[in-house]
């Protein structure tokens, strides 16, 4: 089985591309890793792959689901740490909920109001 398969994998910021044209496979059992200089897209990459960032272009399956359709079903089956340090540093209280919100499949409908009631509760202001 393939646990990762990329054709054409590519995002763009701003017009700069930081990911292009990435395709690769990844057999069940393998082990993989991404070299290279600071900038290359590693992380964008990984962070794609556990659906954390839409591709500007191409496709991917994530232990065999589709990146762009079934990204709940893919980050209910994967772990994933980037960097050392932790992203949530530079980001409000509201937005760091809102991405695990996101990321643990809670409507968007219903998201907000948990939100408010969690930052009240725990006295987040």
């Amino acid at each position: 089985m393939c646990v990762i398969d990329t054709k054409s994998l590519a995002e763009s910021y701003g017009g700069a591309e930081a990911v292009g044209d990435v395709s690769l496979r990844v057999e069940r059992g393998g082990v993989f890793g991404f070299l290279g200089p600071n900038g290359a897209g590693k992380t964008t990459t990984v962070r794609m792959l556990a659906t954390l960032t839409r591709p500007s272009n191409g496709e991917a399956s994530v232990v065999g689901f589709d990146l762009q359709n079934q990204g709940p079903a893919i980050r209910s089956r994967i772990g994933v740490v980037l960097r050392g340090e932790s992203y949530e540093y530079s980001k409000t209280v509201e937005q760091a909920l809102e991405l695990y919100g996101m990321l643990w499949d809670i409507p968007r409908s219903t998201r907000s109001d948990r939100i408010e009631h969690l930052i009240d509760e725990f006295g987040l202001t």
